[in-house]
């Protein structure tokens, strides 16, 4: 396959993609809560197109340097998305608690 075709096959492929991102974000709002994994999605397409242009040795040295590059930002973001909703749920149930607090002094 030309490089043209692959370039032309990876816009179509992209523009599908955002036009799924923009669905998913409407919907579920899964962009702005998980970015981390679009991104990750996206580099897949493009690590996927390229099986078509390189040779599978080098393919496999920039998919491997793609991978590690992105542990760390991905990890960083998984933290992040831990910690939140710890802070959600210490919130939550702080709210429960002077809410029963509450009731029963108005039950006293």
């Amino acid at each position: 396959m030309g490089i043209f075709w692959v370039y032309l096959l990876l816009l179509s492929v992209a523009v599908l993609y955002a036009v799924a991102l923009d669905f998913a974000e409407s919907r579920w709002r899964l962009v702005s809560n998980k970015t981390w994994l679009m991104v990750v999605i996206g580099n897949a397409i493009i690590l996927a197109s390229m099986l078509f242009v390189v040779t599978l040795d080098e393919w496999v040295k920039f998919a491997i340097a793609n991978a590690v590059a992105g542990l760390p930002i991905v990890a960083r973001s998984l933290r992040r998305e831990v910690l939140h909703q710890r802070q959600v749920e210490e919130f939550m149930n702080e709210c429960t608690n002077s809410l029963a607090e509450k009731l029963r002094e108005l039950q006293d």
